[in-house]
């Protein structure tokens, strides 16, 4: 074999009957680093991604990666100092990792198989002695437990499916794996060592500050110094000019492990790795290195919160704008006297025309009968009058909700993507029961406050004989939806104070109106909200990020 690079981690060697240096605090200022990660965790966790704009679903995709890299790899190894060096060993398939893992440990401890891909399961090889927390990392949780006492007790060995396999999900464990790790083993051999799939994990792995070894496997007499001059240029230029170079010359066709002998170097370079010490500098190392990288994927999600809560605003304005608009218009036909048309004023014309039980109530001089029959029909006039305007009010509110509705859901679906299944979440049906049911309750909430208004005011015996408080309420309300005739007939015979009324009960009736345009969009609005989207979501986001920059 060929000896190993120096490596920067194994320079310092400590002092005889030492144990070696502690590795320094994570943290040279504020709080504590677990504290801030914490926080970041559950930040991210429930960080708002439910919309579909550009870039969501590779945001959603990296928002659990780097959730599951500090809930399974760097918390752990903040709080158990002492639990063991994870150890992945990876390539692609046929490149010899299991009997790699078997040889440096000298049992059989992982299948190696002839078919691809040639590792069927995963392997978590540990030392029997040990019962730390491995096992809550995700990852690792995938992998076949083996105890065995020949692996050292400071190190674990996850022997990874293959990088390359056919099975997809072999290739998602292969990549997850690196979140496991604090060493990454990259074996290889000279006509697989160009493969791509595992050098992009590679470079996935020194981003996330991973150690990493190279083995250069089934080494032929005839090619070693080319290929690994070669392979050393390669490392070079992926930044990885310190990994460690292993070669183990090909032994031709043979079973089991391998002679000690052959992997005496990778497996000693490891047993330093074990120790206390050396681990516990292993360990900062992988979670001091993978800050720059960590900042940068956080960093990525808050631009996305950003586009997301862009993306809510602009929703959150289509809906306003839309109930703004259709306030103004409902508002302006109610003072213009839409509500008038049809019914109310035909019914006004029919019972006011001579003859009629209301005939003469707009004359200077009101000289009608003031009993007996004449007095029980203007009451039973007023009251159909009035419920032709609740009718009439009704229709022009309904209608100008369902505008309303109708405009938020178009201007909704025109955003696309994002917009879509949120305006179709929205029950039109149930939408339009509701839609009534507001209109019939602000209606009547409207007739009651004009009753309780003419009800509070002192007639003249005049006044109370031509109709009694129940029956001018209901002219008022004629009068404040534009029923001219109605409108003439109050001022004429309430003066002053009829008039206060029915501009008062236009104008309750115009606020009425444009509350009920707004419930309207509450259905979309409530949608919205639901989707767990916030306006400054990633605010707090960076802000607890930036407590990371203190960490060298």
């Amino acid at each position: 074999m060929t000896p190993a690079r120096a490596n920067p981690l194994l320079n310092a060697e400590p002092a005889p009957g030492t144990v070696g240096p502690e590795p320094r605090p994570l943290l040279d200022a504020g709080r504590p680093i677990v504290d801030v990660l914490r926080d970041l965790l559950s930040q991210l966790e429930t960080a708002p991604l439910e919309l579909d704009v550009p870039g969501s679903k590779e945001a959603r995709a990296l928002r659990l990666q780097v959730a599951t890299q500090l809930r399974a790899r760097v918390l752990p190894r903040l709080r158990e100092v002492d639990r063991p060096v994870v150890v992945v060993f990876a390539g692609s398939t046929g490149v010899g990792k299991s009997t790699l893992v078997n040889s440096i440990v000298g049992a059989e401890i992982s299948e190696a198989g002839a078919v691809r891909p040639t590792t069927r399961n995963p392997v978590l090889a540990r030392n029997g002695a040990q019962r730390l927390g491995l096992r809550a990392n995700p990852v690792l949780r995938l992998a076949q437990d083996v105890a065995h006492p020949a692996v050292p007790a400071g190190v674990a060995f996850f022997d990874s499916p293959d990088m390359d396999s056919a099975d997809h999900a072999d290739q998602d464990l292969a990549a997850r794996a690196i979140e496991a790790a604090d060493v990454w083993v990259f074996v290889t051999t000279p006509n697989r060592y160009g493969d791509g799939i595992p050098w992009a994990v590679l470079q996935l792995a020194r981003q996330r500050g991973v150690t990493v070894a190279v083995v250069l496997n089934r080494v032929g007499a005839g090619v070693a110094a080319e290929v690994q001059e070669e392979l050393q240029d390669r490392l070079a230029a992926s930044g990885l000019a310190d990994a460690p170079l292993f070669t183990i010359p090909d032994l031709g066709p043979h079973e089991g492990p391998l002679p000690s002998e052959r992997v005496a170097e990778l497996a000693g370079w490891l047993g330093e790795l074990a120790g206390r010490a050396r681990g516990r500098s292993v360990v900062a190392r992988t979670v001091r290195a993978g800050w720059p990288t960590l900042r940068a994927d956080l960093d990525r999600v808050a631009v996305a919160l950003d586009v997301q809560a862009a993306e809510l605003r602009e929703l959150r304005h289509r809906a306003e704008r839309l109930v703004s608009s259709q306030a103004d218009l409902v508002s302006a036909d109610l003072v213009r006297g839409c509500a008038a048309v049809g019914g109310p004023t035909a019914r006004w014309r029919m019972q006011s025309a001579a003859g009629g039980p209301l005939a003469g109530l707009g004359a200077k001089r009101v000289m009608i009968r003031t009993r007996g029959r004449a007095a029980r029909a203007r009451a039973s006039a007023a009251v159909s009058l009035r419920a032709d305007v609740v009718a009439a009010a009704s229709s022009l509110l309904v209608e100008a909700a369902s505008r309303t509705g109708r405009g938020v859901r178009s201007a909704w679906i025109a955003r696309g993507r994002a917009g879509l299944p949120l305006a179709m979440a929205v029950d039109a049906s149930a939408a339009a029961r509701l839609r009534s049911e507001r209109a019939r309750v602000a209606l009547e909430e409207w007739t009651k406050g004009v009753e309780r208004a003419v009800g509070g005011w002192n007639l003249s015996g005049a006044q109370s004989r031509i109709l009694d408080a129940h029956g001018w309420a209901s002219l008022v309300c004629a009068a404040a939806v534009g029923v001219g005739g109605a409108a003439r007939s109050v001022d004429a015979a309430l003066g002053e104070a009829g008039k206060s009324a029915r501009e008062a009960a236009q104008q309750d009736l115009v606020a009425r109106a444009a509350e009920l345009v707004q419930a309207e969009a509450s259905a979309f609005l409530e949608a919205l909200a639901a989707s767990g989207v916030e306006s400054r979501p990633a605010e707090s986001l960076r802000a607890t990020a930036r407590e990371l920059e203190v960490v060298a």
